[in-house]
């Protein structure tokens, strides 16, 4: 069976009402170990100072109330894949090795709209987990329903690119 991929830039919003029942099913995995370690120290270095402080701190800057925002936005883009994250914070004291080709891609991809469709393999396309996860959901979905049709939402379009 071929599958095809279809890419549509729509708004949510627009493409909601026409779609059947949302069936929606919550998945939780661990991030890989040397991932881990990233996520680890990024939370550390960014997010750690506003979950421990005192009455005194709590009025904090509008800016660093933003950075906040800009550190958790980069968790989630980590999340959903390494080439999404920001390389800025990587430290040298930690061993990304699985993972430095694809992460040195991340300022590529902010320069060249296209840039991850002409250079990721397909084996750094698997390297997120949430990927893996998506494609054996699909392939069960695809046994029961051969002419079923999926809808996918990402925030971040580099992320459908993938």
């Amino acid at each position: 069976m071929v599958t095809r991929h279809l890419m549509l830039h729509q708004l949510k919003t627009v493409v909601l009402p026409s779609l059947p029942l949302i069936c929606e099913e919550e998945v939780c995995r661990p991030l890989p170990p040397t991932i881990r370690l990233y996520y680890d120290r990024i939370f550390m270095e960014n997010l750690s100072e506003y979950l421990y402080t005192d009455e005194a701190k709590e009025e904090k800057k509008k800016s660093e109330r933003r950075n906040l925002l800009v550190s958790i936005q980069q968790l989630r883009r980590l999340w959903n894949h390494p080439i999404l994250a920001e390389t800025n914070s990587l430290s040298e004291e930690v061993d990304y090795s699985n993972y430095s080709e694809v992460l040195s891609m991340s300022s590529q991809c902010e320069n060249e709209p296209n840039y991850l469709i002409k250079k990721i393999t397909t084996s750094q396309c698997l390297e997120s987990w949430k990927i893996l996860e998506l494609m054996n959901l699909l392939k069960e979905e695809v046994i029961e329903v051969p002419e079923a049709k999926c809808v996918i939402y990402s925030q971040w379009t580099q992320f459908l690119d993938l």
